[in-house]
């Protein structure tokens, strides 16, 4: 086992239910760790769709059926810490042994969410009692946001010493955007969830649309998203609807566009998050058209003059501020994917020597 802080063998347990957009995160947090110089294996829960990973890190996969093989495979391939990606992943098979660090990456507020979908206190009562138990136990946080570090800080009334903050990075880093857009144009990428608040979107267009404005709206559900717009806007002729299949497309066309919609209700999930949308338009050279309700991004597009902070229940008129062209450059400035890397070792190191 590695005790000296300068190279350690992480198992990251892939536990990702078949998400194809969480496995596109752990692979973040895989790809950063192999930078900061630290060799990775994949421990894969038998029940795991194994096509995703596969795909790029076969050599590195270790697939085991019960906590009691995690722990034997953990000691035989020598590993210093385990990383977790959910708080019911770590408390199922916690530790494998006593010398072994455990990192934990916090997707958000577990309790909040079992909330929002399902009202059950019984249910909030019991990822409460889970969320304090591996906090309690890790040896250092992952979390996706400075609000998200403010919140759980406040929520337990004490500092986590080890932690780092890393956002979900947008997969368009290195694409160079156009320097020319399309005047008064907007966009808006995503599903039609209810808290994603496309009705609010659409009807937040209609009152800042002019003559000359375009909306392009990016989504998988096409057929629901217009019907929306048909039952939200007058003569919609200025709105298109289409998907792009192909996400390789995707920042090309983004960056035709000066103005991008993040819309959000206040709640603690929002609070909390890291919406990979605003990086992907701000990469994209994007201004955000956003509400307050995700505040570390919020004060980002404020500080920074990249967009437009809404109130979509207000009355007023809503007047949206001139397209900066300085997204690009702060996305480089604040996303700088190294300082993620730097941030990882420290923690890893920190972890080890505890």
């Amino acid at each position: 086992m590695n005790n000296t802080g300068t190279r350690a063998t992480i198992a990251v347990v892939a536990k990702f239910t078949n998400s194809i957009a969480i496995w596109n995160c752990i692979k973040q947090h895989i790809d950063l760790m192999l930078s900061s110089g630290n060799n990775i294996l994949i421990f894969v829960p038998a029940e795991e769709s194994l096509e995703y990973i596969q795909e790029n890190y076969r050599d590195k996969m270790v697939v085991f059926h019960s906590k009691k093989e995690l722990k034997s495979k953990a000691i035989s391939n020598h590993i210093d810490i385990i990383w977790y990606p959910t708080n019911v992943a770590m408390l199922q098979y916690g530790r494998p042994f006593k010398s072994c660090k455990v990192l934990l990456w916090i997707q958000g507020t577990d309790a909040d969410e079992s909330w929002m979908r399902n009202h059950s206190k019984i249910r909030v009562m019991a990822l409460n009692m889970i969320e304090k138990r591996v906090f309690n136990k890790a040896d250092g946080l992952i979390y996706v946001s400075e609000s998200m570090r403010d919140f759980f800080e406040k929520k337990y009334s004490r500092t986590f010493s080890n932690y780092a903050v890393i956002p979900c990075l947008s997969d368009f880093h290195d694409y160079k955007p156009h320097s020319e857009r399309i005047p008064e144009s907007y966009v808006y990428i995503g599903g039609l969830s209810a808290w994603q608040c496309f009705d609010e979107i659409v009807e937040l267009y209609s009152k800042v649309r002019s003559n000359k404005s375009i909306f392009h709206v990016i989504t998988m559900d096409v057929e629901n998203a217009k019907r929306i717009v048909s039952a939200k806007v007058t003569n919609p002729n200025d709105i298109t609807v289409y998907s792009i299949k192909d996400r390789t497309k995707i920042p090309d066309i983004l960056s035709q566009f000066q103005y991008g919609f993040l819309i959000r209700k206040e709640s603690p999930v929002n609070y909390v998050s890291s919406p990979i949308k605003f990086l992907e338009y701000i990469s994209c050279g994007v201004d955000v058209i956003m509400t307050n309700a995700v505040p570390s991004y919020a004060k980002m597009v404020s500080e920074n003059g990249i967009g437009t902070i809404v109130d979509v229940d207000s009355p007023k008129k809503i007047e949206i501020n001139k397209f900066s062209d300085k997204a690009r450059f702060v996305y480089e400035k604040h996303f700088e994917r190294k300082n993620f890397v730097e941030d990882y070792k420290k923690m890893i190191e920190s972890a080890l020597k505890a």
